[in-house]
């Protein structure tokens, strides 16, 4: 009974694994990937976030800090050369 609870444990381990792994990135609708890139797994997508930074004001020259809101994209492209290769350029 104790091997049947570990195999069983281990399927589902890997079936959650494998489907949190095969989940698409979502591609930006208006950026698209230049020919010979590909997508890699793993993106981010969100359709509301919030980001904060540091910019110059130009008026003051004096650091502001500003925040962004709305949908959030983290990307990642892989280039292969004509061969299939991964150009690591």
């Amino acid at each position: 009974m104790k091997h049947f609870k570990v195999l069983f444990f281990s399927i589902i381990f890997i079936i959650v694994s494998l489907s949190v792994y095969a989940q698409e990135t979502k591609e930006h609708p208006l950026i698209r990937p230049f020919p010979g890139s590909k997508l890699m797994p793993k993106g981010d997508y969100k359709a509301y976030a919030e980001y904060a930074f540091h910019v110059t004001d130009p008026q003051t020259k004096k650091a502001v800090k500003k925040t962004v809101k709305g949908k959030f994209w983290k990307l990642t492209y892989r280039l292969y050369d004509s061969q299939g290769k991964w150009d690591g350029s």
